[in-house]
C-alpha cells in the first residue's frame, strides 16, 4: 500500500530512487545498512548486496535485485530523488542517460496508519515510564550522566531499543542550554531539573520534556507558569484543519507578552515517527506555516524559555492528531 501510494504521487516523474534506509524500512519493512529502492508507476524493486540477499528475499514484499539498481530504468527515463538526502558525490555517479530530477521527498511519513499509531502509543508510554524513572533517580549527589546512562538501560529492560536520542538531563543553570549534554554536574536538593528524553520501541520514537521546579520562589516560577500556559494554549488549538503557523504564533505571542520572546529560541515542535525529527517543523515560517494538521499526524509541542545563568524551562509532549482533536501519547500521570 505504501509503495502504491508513492507510485501514485510520481506525477510527471517516470520513476523514483532512494537510498535512505529509513524510507526503505518504511516502504518495505527491511532493516538494512545499505540498499537502494527503485520504482516506476507500475513496478518496484529493492537492490541489496550479498550480505542481505537471503534476508531480503525472505522478507521483501517486492522483487530483490543484486546488480546496478539504475539498470531498473530505461535510458531517457525521468527519475526523481530526494534532494535533501542524496550527496553531491553520489549524484555525480548516476547514469548519464537518465534525466535525474532533484525533488522534495515523495516518501511522506507524516500521516501514520492505525498500526503506526499504536506503535507510537507504545513508545510514548515507555517514555513516560522513563520520565518517572528519572524523577525517582533524583537523589542528592547523582550526576546528570549517571541518570542518562541508567535510563538507556531502563528503556531496553522495559522492551524498547533504547533512547531515541541523546537524553538531556540538565541540573540548575545547565537547563538554560536547550541541547545540554549530560555531564558530571551533581544534583543538589532543591535545584531545578530539566529532563528531555525519548524512547524507541519497534523502531518508532517518542519525545517528551519535563521541568521540575522544586523551589517555587522567584523568576523561575514565572517562567514555568509562562511555558505551561503556552503549551496548554498550543495544545488547545491542535485539531484537523489548524494551521501550523497559527499554533506556533499563539504560543510565541503569549511568551512575548510575558517579556520572554527572545528567550524562546527554537520551533514549537516537529513531526516524529521513525525519526525523532520528521516533517513538518512547527514554525510560523515558510514552507510550514500554511500546512494544516490532519488526523493521523504525530507531532510534538514543546515551548521553552531559557535564561543564561538562571535556568531554562521546557515542557513537551508527543501528540497524535485525531478527528476530535488530539491524543497525548506521553502524558500518563506516572
Amino acid at each position: 500500500m505504501r509503495i502504491k501510494f508513492l507510485q501514485e504521487k510520481l506525477g510527471p516523474l517516470e520513476g523514483w530512487l532512494t537510498e535512505d534506509l529509513i524510507d526503505i524500512a518504511y516502504l518495505t519493512g527491511l532493516i538494512l545498512s545499505q540498499g537502494t529502492f527503485v520504482c516506476t508507476k507500475d513496478g518496484a524493486q529493492i537492490f541489496v548486496d550479498g550480505r542481505y540477499t537471503s534476508y531480503a528475499k525472505q522478507n521483501s514484499p517486492i522483487p530483490v535485485g543484486s546488480e546496478n539498481p539504475e539498470n531498473f530504468f530505461k535510458a531517457g527515463t525521468t527519475v526523481g530523488f530526494d534532494k535533501e538526502k542524496m550527496s553531491v558525490s553520489r549524484h555525480a555517479k548516476l547514469r548519464s542517460d537518465i534525466t535525474w530530477i532533484a525533488s522534495v521527498n515523495l516518501v511522506t511519513r507524516f500521516i501514520k496508519d492505525s498500526s503506526e499509531q499504536q506503535l507510537m502509543r507504545d513508545a510514548g508510554l515507555l517514555a513516560a515510564k522513563g520520565m518517572a524513572f528519572c524523577k525517582a533517580a533524583l537523589q542528592p549527589g547523582v550526576s546528570e550522566k549517571e541518570i542518562a546512562d541508567d535510563l538507556d538501560y531502563f528503556f531496553k529492560k522495559e522492551g524498547g531499543e533504547g533512547a531515541a536520542f541523546n537524553s538531556i538531563i540538565a541540573f540548575g543553570e545547565n537547563s538554560a542550554f536547550p541541547h545540554h549534554r549530560p555531564g558530571s554536574r551533581r544534583w543538589e536538593k532543591g535545584e531545578l531539573v530539566l529532563i528531555d528524553i525519548g524512547a524507541t520501541k519497534a523502531r518508532y520514537q517518542s519525545d517528551m520534556t519535563r521541568t521540575y521546579l522544586f523551589d517555587t520562589k522567584g523568576e523561575l516560577k514565572k517562567i514555568y507558569q509562562t511555558v505551561e500556559a503556552a503549551q496548554k494554549l498550543a495544545l488547545s488549538i491542535c485539531k484537523p484543519g489548524a494551521k501550523i503557523g497559527d499554533i506556533d504564533s499563539a504560543a510565541r505571542t503569549l511568551i512575548e507578552k510575558a517579556g520572554y520572546g527572545p528567550l524562546f529560541c527554537h520551533g514549537l515542535g516537529h513531526g516524529i515517527g521513525l525519526e525523532v525529527h520528521e516533517f513538518p517543523s512547527l514554525k510560523n515560517k515558510d514552507p510550514f506555516k500554511d500546512i494544516a494538521l490532519e488526523s493521523g499526524m504525530v507531532i510534538t509541542i514543546e515551548p521553552g524559555i531559557y535564561k543564561a545563568g538562571l535556568g531554562g524551562v521546557r515542557l513537551e509532549d508527543t501528540i497524535l492528531i485525531t478527528n476530535q482533536g488530539y491524543e497525548n501519547l506521553t502524558c500518563h500521570g506516572l
